[in-house]
């Protein structure tokens, strides 16, 4: 990933953050959707709760490890049991907690917890809507040191609605959130995200060095915090769409659906930057420190250069242009782009307040 798309996506991760009232000190990973997210958030609860009891599953694996408790409610989605297997932790060596009659998770149906243990909470029933008492699990899962894990693909976005948000309380307490963006934001698949309040877990559990990988930066690697060493420009999308909704579009996840143009612009940002790898890390940061400021981004062939139905990757030559709202007149920057399309365009959206 170039390193201006990594300062976006890191822009990104700061406004979800604020969003949807999680800490900010959580570190976060853009992924292909929210079973990856569980996957991510997963593996590191697991690094955690066994680096507690002495244990480095990274190094060692989990033959011979302390055995790890997971706790589930009984109305679980599929897409965290299948995470729980990739990871090791096993789609049925879960407890297994009854649940009232809308899928909610009883606190008075907890097991003790001893040792190792992820506790695995639902924001939002796939079948009710309905809600954990997120709040009450996590504080009594605070007292015996367990990790608690939120799957909130698409009801954790509540958070953002006044009328809904009490659905959530206490929700900033637990240790790790799942959630997509092709829900409510609308940008197109595939956009899951992870939160992790410990981000040395995540960063221990996904990063990996050799001799052709940086290992040390000033500038985030996004690479330390998933599952992937090569991905698109997934937070690309998810910035678009914030940028362009803004605060006061998403105070409402009713209002978000019908007022979002973020699937049409969303994709030209992606395409424009996701594209761009041959525009230097030179041109590429002056440029997105300038977008953050509040310009534009206009990526747009020199000359037009007619399409033909089955061509892909037709090199040409590119105008590259970073203006800002007082000024367009800027000189553009030449360089040369792999293109499929006469002209990519980032537009900036004010953002709403």
């Amino acid at each position: 990933m170039t390193p201006g798309t990594a300062a976006i996506e890191r822009v990104a991760l700061r406004w979800l953050l604020d969003v949807l009232g999680l800490p900010p000190e959580c570190a976060g990973a853009f992924v292909t959707g929210t079973t990856v997210a569980h996957i991510t958030a997963l593996a590191a609860a697991r690094h955690a709760v066994l680096a507690r009891a002495g244990w480095n599953v990274e190094a060692d694996g989990l033959f011979g490890a302390p055995p790890i408790t997971v706790v589930v409610g009984a109305e679980a989605h599929p897409t965290l049991f299948k995470a729980l297997g990739v990871v090791g932790l096993g789609r049925n060596r879960v407890v297994r907690v009854p649940v009232d009659g809308q899928g909610r998770m009883r606190v008075d149906g907890l097991p003790r917890l001893t040792g190792p243990t992820i506790v695995c909470v639902q924001a939002g029933n796939v079948n009710t809507g309905a809600f954990d008492p997120v709040s009450e699990i996590s504080e009594y899962a605070r007292a015996s040191k367990a990790w608690v894990h939120v799957d909130g693909a698409f009801g954790l976005w509540a958070r953002v609605a006044p009328s809904r948000a009490h659905l959530m309380a206490g929700i900033e307490h637990a240790d790790s959130w799942a959630t997509d963006g092709h829900k409510w934001l609308n940008v197109p698949y595939d956009s899951g995200i992870a939160f992790v309040r410990d981000g040395e877990a995540l960063q221990a559990s996904m990063a990996i060095t050799a001799e052709y990988l940086p290992t040390a930066s000033e500038h985030r690697n996004p690479s330390d915090y998933t599952p992937e060493l090569s991905r698109r420009a997934r937070g690309v999308e998810v910035w678009a769409a914030l940028r362009s909704l803004g605060r006061s579009a998403n105070a409402s996840t009713a209002s978000i659906l019908p007022r979002t143009s973020s699937s049409w612009t969303s994709s030209y940002c992606s395409m424009a930057v996701e594209r761009g790898k041959s525009v230097s890390s030179r041109i590429q940061l002056p440029l997105f420190q300038r977008i953050e400021r509040g310009g534009a981004l206009r990526l747009a062939p020199a000359s037009p250069v007619p399409l033909r139905t089955g061509t892909t990757n037709r090199t040409t030559p590119l105008s590259v242009r970073a203006s800002t709202s007082t000024s367009t007149s800027k000189k553009p920057v030449r360089v040369s782009r792999a293109c499929t399309s006469r002209a990519l365009t980032i537009r900036r959206f004010a953002a709403r307040s």
